[in-house]
């Protein structure tokens, strides 16, 4: 399976992804394409069936968006969401 037509753009989707991220534990569901950077279509595709086994909605949701994405979209999003938490961290810890 691959990807359909891309959709939306980083800015569009950024500050959603942003804050999900924010609000779960690593990107839940979506840890593998967001924290760890594994951003082919079957990583995402496995992200979304491991979200509808544990019927995470939000995860299936957020990852059904990066799906329709680009692979080099998604590298963006997934070191932007994760620079800007690991800078958070830093931040914090100083």
């Amino acid at each position: 399976m691959t990807s359909p037509q891309n959709l939306y753009t980083i800015p569009q989707v950024l500050p959603e992804i942003q804050k999900f991220f924010e609000e779960t534990e690593a990107g839940c569901c979506l840890h593998t394409v967001l924290d760890d950077g594994n951003v082919r279509d079957s990583n995402v595709i496995w992200c979304i069936n491991f979200a509808q086994e544990l019927k995470h909605k939000e995860c299936e949701r957020i990852g059904r968006i990066l799906f329709i994405m680009s692979r080099t979209q998604r590298k963006k999003i997934a070191g932007q969401v994760y620079g800007n938490f690991r800078h958070r961290c830093e931040a914090s810890a100083d």
